[in-house]
């Protein structure tokens, strides 16, 4: 199985180094800079490698991917497809849709380059642009609790003192947002529903990660409220998506608090979350996702089962999540329509290296970022 993994990486990181801005615009329609979907994501692939296997190939390619995305964050399709309804515009601060996940990964690449310069003019972009997102929706795809996971991400891995600060400032903002009924029950007004990308699992996940990179102590109503969510996703399934098929996807389905129990357990130390893991995770996987990408596909289930992986090593975890990650290798490149992350083919390298390195890191920039033997 790794020679599988590595043949695999091996060629995209050769092809996507034979390309170039250009012909990713020729290539697909619109998306061009984003890290979900455009060239921003091919960087953080490219970051990924180097990182893992210290190779400073790997980050100058990365560099090369960013500084591109960067440059072309001014032409009108650079976030956009040609195909959204005339003014639809994604705002800057978007984590994975906007110009937000650019600084983010800016700052991975000038830290392994030992770029501090670079580094800090990153982050204070990301600051900035993450400040503004904190008076707007709170899901995770694309508002404040995105840049809330993406300042716990960061500061887990870069650390100091601005980081802390600006994590502080967001986490606060979001436990203000939530709005408390009568029973201590806690949602936020203006998302989708209640799963990972723009519902109310995000935010509960947002939270999660920056308690545990700062040490700081979850609101008195975080742990009966994702209980609550939990057992809406075992029990009531539909109310996450009516489709019994939309199960496994990460965005929309119960694999994304299947995860998010994963995570809650390790952190938090309660093996009731464990168990709650498995029992979500087995009613997801029973139907498995046609699709191949991050956000609605099998790499996005391989993803979000490998923290429970980790914790459950005794269940079918990883051998699902391995076969998952397999079936996504046998989608020629010519069919994917897009490039970056969570809906195109970056994701799939980042899943081949975990696959390779053995590491249980969840969904790339939704998880702490992980290193060999994690």
């Amino acid at each position: 199985m790794p020679d599988l993994f590595n043949a695999y990486l091996n060629d995209f990181l050769a092809s996507s180094a034979c390309l170039s801005w250009d012909d990713l615009a020729h290539r697909q329609e619109g998306f061009y800079a984003s890290l979900a979907f455009g060239a921003a994501g091919i960087a953080y692939a490219h970051w990924y490698a180097g990182y893992l296997g210290g190779d400073e190939i790997r980050l100058a390619e990365a560099e090369r991917w960013i500084r591109a995305a960067l440059a072309g964050t001014r032409h009108r399709l650079a976030f956009l497809d040609p195909r959204a309804p005339r003014g639809a515009k994604i705002p800057p601060w978007a984590y994975l849709y906007g110009r937000n996940g650019l600084y983010f990964v800016r700052a991975l690449i000038a830290r392994s380059r030992d770029d501090r310069r670079a580094e800090r003019r990153a982050l204070a972009c990301f600051a900035e642009l993450s400040r503004t997102a904190a008076a707007g929706t709170a899901e995770l795809y694309a508002g404040s609790a995105g840049c809330l996971a993406a300042t716990a991400i960061l500061f887990e891995h870069l650390g100091g003192e601005s980081l802390l600060e600006l994590g502080t400032e967001l986490s606060i903002k979001l436990r203000q947002n939530a709005v408390l009924d009568g029973r201590g029950n806690a949602t936020w007004t203006g998302l989708q529903g209640l799963g990972l990308a723009h519902g109310a699992a995000g935010a509960f996940l947002a939270l999660l990660l920056w308690s545990a990179a700062a040490g700081s102590a979850l609101p008195h109503w975080f742990v009966p409220n994702l209980r609550a969510l939990l057992d809406t996703a075992l029990h009531s399934p539909e109310r996450f998506t009516p489709r019994e098929t939309d199960g496994s996807r990460l965005c929309k389905g119960i694999i994304g608090p299947a995860f998010l129990a994963a995570r809650a357990a390790q952190i938090l130390g309660d093996p009731s979350f464990l168990a709650a893991a498995r029992d979500i995770a087995t009613l997801a996987t029973a139907h498995l996702p046609a699709d191949s990408d991050l956000c609605c596909g099998r790499a996005g289930c391989a993803f979000a089962l490998l923290p429970l992986a980790r914790q459950d090593p005794a269940g079918p975890w990883r051998k699902l999540a391995q076969d998952l990650a397999l079936s996504t290798l046998l989608c020629d490149r010519a069919d994917w329509s897009l490039t970056g992350l969570y809906g195109g083919e970056a994701a799939i390298p980042c899943l081949a290296l975990n696959m390779t390195f053995g590491i249980d890191s969840g969904p790339p920039c939704l998880d702490f970022i992980a290193h060999r033997g994690w």
